[in-house]
């Protein structure tokens, strides 16, 4: 009897040192990972790059869309 409680508890043992590894990788892996305030960080830094080149591109575009329609307005006072 004592041989198949010995062997009863081994497994059970086996089992719960099983467990724990698990438990304990996992927790390396979140301590691995970068913080949350880094990751986003990057990724503000990369928008606000995108906005700063667009905009001399829009500034451009609304100042012809201005003339444009100044032009537009005004040419029949032109020919007088």
């Amino acid at each position: 009897m004592t041989g198949t409680k010995g062997q009863d508890q081994a497994k059970q043992l086996r089992e719960k040192m099983e467990v724990y590894q698990e438990n304990k990788n996992a927790e390396q892996t979140i301590h691995s990972m970068p913080s949350r305030s880094r990751v986003h960080k990057k990724r503000t830094k990369s928008k606000n790059r995108k906005f700063k080149l667009s905009f001399p591109l829009i500034r451009l575009l609304l100042v012809l869309f201005l003339a444009l329609t100044v032009a537009a307005i005004t040419y029949p006072y032109w020919n007088r």
